[in-house]
């Protein structure tokens, strides 16, 4: 192995004395500075003249060619990871026995360092979400860290990332020494010899989360068996530090308890007399929260199965607001039985298990509604995967179903009533599925070209089933008390469900049609959700249309209709047509000047409002703002929104549009490639929407000289467009346009 701290060393003596670049060199990389080191091998930021850009490389420890091999597979792996919250990797090679990982180069601290200074419970949480989301997207990608703790947590300061993804390998048979640490997180049966896994991984996280908010571990030990032992033991752990006794009297009670950041029906040191009216809280306020304990304490099982099902499970519950969640449970059940306005009760399963959806989830999809759309789409590369994500879906609305069934009819920590809201909103959610199934199914061909391309992007836009399970406010879910009005309502749901899956396919006369008759018939029905529901959806077709003033029209009502309901979710979803309305329209700075009132909306929602920072960074760099408008982007791939790939691969296309502007075409093309892998794993190789980014790649290597690489994303391009719709297409004539630019 290079020792390149002895090469640097001497360089500097050599630059002092006699002047000139004496810099030691890995290839073509510039090694600049040493920044530390670690159990693996020693990290130097470096330079890479090529790229004409700072690098992190990482030496790793000489470990034979076999472990070489392996961590050079892995961190290829790796390298094809797109994340905010994952370091990202440039290139991995091996020189003279020794690899070494060239990786980006980031302004931060270890978490080890960060938490060495108090830290409020709020801050630790959201670092460690971050931290989770990073983890998370490795294991969907196929990795496993293995080697989860606080050194391996970077604290920057846009976003905290997870490095040295699938590069450790600790040894089970090492002596543990502070040096070494690891085997101070791993989880029992890893302790015990058996391979780490996505299971293993969560442990770790699960202990450096609990030392990051306590300032200690959950266990100790001076030998493997003495660790292993108190490994198996972890989740009983409590922190040493003192508790203060705090009595609360009377209701408002839950309201302190709230803002300290309990959980007044789930923290176990509150109890909640509601009768008496009192409540008395043990915990001091800037203490964790009960809830958060227990998620913690579930990381932290001995048993791998009785700990949550993925990374993404534990990062959901991290993420949710759990003091709303409470105060609507506990303190407004009157306001939520009015908001419902007697809604239909939950379709309850007649099976002897009644939280077993199974046969409600196969009758929307099954083996045969499977072949039915694959017969609809046809022979494509992409149909495989559209087909599989119509499978997920249906698989996780059954998962959804089951949690919320059991959180009141198993567990009792759920009211009725919440009960009644979250199965409503189930059953919204299957009937769209089952509509957008029918639909592509509804005859014995195939689609036309232009409906069946669509059909990957439509799957993508029915509503995650898992929103479902954290919902307190009834917002466009409420019906009316009355039960023909009720049912007229719901009808009108199910006409609502088919227009929007004739828009989502591209047909977007039928659906005009169809909702605009829907208006029609429902305008007598005093449900601002419903009008909000359907003006919104009209608005969008005109849009896509071409009728610019009616689809205007049709917005300023449907925010109106949208605050009249209380509908905070769709309200944000109007606020989002409403600003892009208007950055089509030409008028960039109008969509700049409402951004404030869009983020309003978007807090409502308890969103982030990172699809409004995109549209708004679209405005921006229109207007010639190129700093402001990547600083939105940047932070909008960072926040925790759920945005589906599509969206997120948007933001980054927009990012590499900024970058392009700037002159910085190597981020551009970065951020183009990041888009362009979104695309690919949501709807499938070869689909037609790839297309994009693939000539925003050829514009980018068209901007670094590389002529022929641009002439052959081109062709690409045209390719799968003329694959999907034919020669005599407008997607194929722009592919061609953006071709004869580059042979110019």
């Amino acid at each position: 192995m290079r020792d390149l701290a002895d090469e640097l060393l001497r360089a500097k003596v050599k630059a002092r004395l006699f002047g000139g670049d004496q810099a030691p060199r890995l290839g073509r990389l510039v090694i600049l500075d040493r920044l530390g080191s670690g159990g693996m091998g020693t990290v130097y930021a470096a330079y890479d003249p090529r790229l004409d850009r700072r690098v992190a490389v990482k030496l790793l420890h000489a470990a034979g060619s076999d472990a070489n091999a392996r961590m050079l597979r892995e961190a290829r792996a790796l390298g094809k990871l797109a994340h905010p919250n994952v370091i990202a990797i440039h290139d991995a090679d091996e020189q003279d026995g020794t690899v070494h990982v060239v990786m980006e180069l980031v302004t931060g601290v270890p978490l080890r360092t960060w938490i060495s200074t108090p830290r409020a419970w709020r801050d630790v949480l959201r670092v460690m979400r971050e931290a989770g989301a990073g983890l998370a997207a490795a294991h969907r990608a196929g990795l496993v860290h293995r080697d989860i703790k606080p050194d391996n947590i970077l604290v920057g300061d846009d976003r905290s990332r997870v490095v040295d993804f699938g590069l450790a390998d600790a040894d089970a048979e090492s002596e543990l020494s502070d040096g070494a640490g690891t085997p101070n997180y791993m989880a029992p049966e890893v302790l015990a010899g058996e391979a780490a896994t996505i299971a293993s991984d969560q442990f770790s996280f699960g202990v450096t989360l609990y030392e990051a908010l306590h300032g200690e571990r959950p266990h100790v030990g001076t030998t493997r068996a003495e660790l292993l032992e108190a490994a198996r033991n972890a989740a009983s752990a409590r922190p040493s530090r003192t508790r203060v006794e705090r009595p609360v009297a009377g209701p408002s009670a839950f309201r302190t308890a709230m803002e300290a950041g309990r959980d007044p029906a789930g923290d176990p040191t509150v109890d909640t007399a509601a009768t008496t009216g009192a409540i008395a809280v043990t915990s001091h306020p800037t203490s964790p929260p009960g809830w958060l304990h227990a998620i913690v304490k579930r990381a932290l099982a001995a048993d791998p199965a009785a700990r949550f099902p993925s990374m993404d499970d534990l990062v959901a519950a991290l993420a949710r607001d759990h003091r709303q969640r409470v105060f609507v449970a506990v303190a407004a059940t009157a306001l939520l039985v009015g908001a419902i306005g007697g809604a239909v009760a939950y379709r309850a399963s007649t099976r002897e298990d009644r939280c077993d959806a199974g046969l409600r989830r196969a009758t929307a999809w099954n083996d045969t509604r499977a072949t039915s759309v694959r017969t609809a789409l046809g022979e494509s590369a992409w149909v495989p995967t559209a087909v599989a994500r119509f499978g997920e879906v249906a698989s996780a609305w059954q998962a959804s179903y089951r949690r919320v069934c059991e959180a009141t009819r198993v567990r009792g920590d759920q009211s009725d009533r919440l009960l009644e809201l979250r199965m409503r909103c189930l059953d919204r959610t299957l009937d769209r599925f089952d509509t957008l199934v029918t639909t592509v199914t509804a005859s014995d061909r195939p689609l036309e070209p232009g409906a069946r391309v669509e059909v990957a992007s439509a799957i993508n836009q029915l509503p995650a089933p898992a929103a479902c399970e954290t919902l307190t406010d009834a917002g466009e879910l409420a019906l009316p008390s009355d039960p023909a009005a009720r049912a007229r309502v719901t009808n009108a749901e199910h006409a609502l469900d088919q227009a929007w899956a004739a828009y989502a396919l591209g047909r977007y006369r039928p659906a005009r049609d169809a909702v605009m008759a829907l208006e029609r018939t429902t305008a007598d029905l005093d449900v601002a959700a419903l009008h909000a529901a359907i003006l919104t959806l009209a608005a969008t077709i005109e849009s896509r249309i071409g009728e610019p003033a009616a689809a205007r029209a049709l917005i300023d009502r449907a925010l109106a209709a949208s605050a009249k309901a209380h509908a905070s979710e769709l309200e944000h979803v109007v606020w989002t047509r409403l600003l892009r309305h208007e950055l089509f329209a030409g008028n960039p700075a109008r969509t700049i000047e409402w951004a404030a009132f869009a983020h309003a909306a978007a807090s409502r929602a308890g969103l982030e409002g990172a699809e409004i920072d995109g549209i708004v960074a679209e405005a921006q760099r229109a207007a010639g703002q190129l700093a402001p408008a990547r600083e939105r982007l940047q932070r909008a791939l960072a926040s925790r929104d759920p945005l589906r790939p599509d969206q997120r691969a948007i933001l980054e296309l927009n990012l590499g549009s900024v970058e392009l502007a700037a002159g910085s075409s190597v981020l551009a093309e970065a951020a183009f490639r990041r888009g362009h892998d979104l695309v690919r794993g949501a709807l499938g190789d070869g689909h037609p929407s790839l297309g994009l980014y693939l000539d925003k790649l050829a514009e980018a290597e068209r901007a670094r000289g590389h002529i022929r690489d641009a002439l052959a994303r081109h062709e690409t391009s045209i390719a799968i467009r003329q694959a999907a719709y034919g020669e005599h297409d407008r997607a194929v004539a722009t592919a061609r346009f953006h071709r004869g630019e580059t042979l110019l």
